[in-house]
């Protein structure tokens, strides 16, 4: 697939009206990044609709293999991520990071944000809350997991069913002020996580004139499998957007002036995307190392010079082995 020759530049920059934000944003520099335009005449999509190599999975669903599969022809791009949570555990944006993308993240749980400040030096972090208002909201943290609410009756069902729960008031903003006051260019995607505020997450953005590319929100009631899309997609047909792709948690939707991405969605993340799981790679790396640890550890002196009595003390358990054998006889 051909690529623009003259790509066009996305930044990421601040205006006076987020200086209220200030103190809750991540100290981050001016960010650009490259946009490559797809080729709409290009017959080749076919041929390019799988990457020639794949990405290291930390997504909990596996979104960024298929965001990975509909975008990897662009050198390099932008996401904004409402509701990052960890940098690392479980992110959709991580595979992307690595490869020299950048964007923004919304997190307002601070251990979250703070580790997504220290490990993420190019994006911008902020801790503050998306919806349909700007202002201060409450927001019911359910420590040390990804299940804090703005919606009471969703930490009420955390704590029926025994979870703790602490109130925290955040500042609370929208979609539009996000995209006036620190974006200026495309942003490629667009995810929403945020335990079951997602309809008014959608109401505080213009979509007709914000336009990622690709927009994939949680389609489903917070730990459970039922079905909750019905309360705002109609906010993204009416918008020129899509409905191309449902993974079980998450529906997506590909902005129709981007239709020629469409076929890519067309299966769930399968051998041919060649990705590996996050949780597999960690596991090889640690036996290599402890395989290198050891070989080291016989590589020793120390250890060749005990090689004589760990001999011995084989040869003793042997015997007494044997003599207790002998005594059941």
């Amino acid at each position: 697939m051909s690529l623009s020759s003259a790509p066009k530049k996305t930044q990421l920059v601040s205006s006076e009206h987020a200086n209220s934000l200030r103190t809750r944003i991540s100290a981050a520099p001016s960010l650009i990044v490259a946009e490559a335009a797809f080729d709409d005449n290009d017959r080749a999509e076919d041929i390019h609709r799988y990457p020639t190599s794949g990405i290291v999975s930390n997504a909990q669903n596996r979104e960024d293999v298929l965001l990975w599969r509909a975008l990897h022809d662009l050198p390099a791009g932008f996401y904004i991520d409402v509701g990052a949570e960890d940098p690392t555990k479980d992110s959709v944006t991580r595979a992307f990071y690595e490869r020299g993308w950048q964007g923004i993240n919304v997190e307002p749980v601070q251990g979250h944000f703070e580790k997504l400040c220290d490990e993420r030096p190019r994006d911008l972090t902020l801790q503050i809350a998306i919806g349909d208002q700007v202002g201060w909201i409450t927001l019911y943290e359910i420590p040390d997991t990804g299940l804090s609410t703005l919606l009471r009756e969703v930490a009420s069902r955390h704590q029926f069913e025994g979870l703790s729960c602490v109130e925290r008031r955040f500042p609370i903003t929208t979609l539009n002020s996000i995209w006036e006051d620190f974006v200026k260019g495309e942003v490629h995607f667009l995810k929403i996580d945020v335990e079951g505020y997602e309809a008014q997450v959608l109401r505080g953005m213009a979509l007709a004139r914000y336009r990622p590319w690709i927009i994939l929100l949680v389609a489903t009631e917070p730990r459970s499998s039922e079905e909750t899309w019905y309360q705002w997609e109609d906010r993204l047909l009416e918008s020129q957007y899509e409905f191309v792709h449902f993974d079980g948690l998450n529906r997506w939707y590909l902005a129709k002036e981007r239709s020629h991405l469409k076929s890519r969605f067309a299966a769930p993340p399968n051998v041919f995307d060649q990705f590996e799981l996050a949780t597999t790679v960690s596991a090889r790396d640690q036996r290599a190392k402890a395989e290198y640890q050891l070989q080291q550890m016989r590589e020793s002196a120390s250890w060749q010079w005990t090689a004589p009595l760990r001999a011995l003390q084989g040869f003793l358990s042997g015997l007494v082995a044997k003599f207790r054998n002998s005594g059941h006889r």
